[in-house]
């Protein structure tokens, strides 16, 4: 698992640099995780969106079960879907919003 955030995270910071990929990224962001190394696991869809200075976007985890309220298991649900990433411009830390398959 730490290889494919590594991964991720290589794709991320490209795309905070590169026009081009972060336009394909989010026009086809399963052909680009997949050309990275992200293993994309059939029937699953990506949807990319970007954070601008006057919108952030929350993702959620799935809803979880009832027996799935408590300790590891949601802390781990809720950890694959969020990403901490290292402060950015002005100190700030932002959430970016990733799926990340187990």
């Amino acid at each position: 698992m730490a290889a494919q955030n590594d991964t991720l995270m290589d794709v991320l910071q490209r795309a905070t640099t590169d026009p081009a990929y972060r336009t394909d990224l989010k026009a086809n962001p399963a052909q680009v995780l997949a050309a990275a190394g992200v293993d994309v696991p059939e029937g699953i869809r990506y949807t990319v969106v970007e954070n601008t200075p006057d919108t952030i976007h929350i993702v959620l985890p799935p809803l979880a079960e009832e027996d799935e309220l408590g300790g590891e298991v949601l802390e781990a649900r809720a950890t694959k879907t969020t990403l901490l990433c290292p402060p950015g411009p002005g100190g700030m830390v932002t959430f970016m919003p990733v799926c990340i398959i187990a």
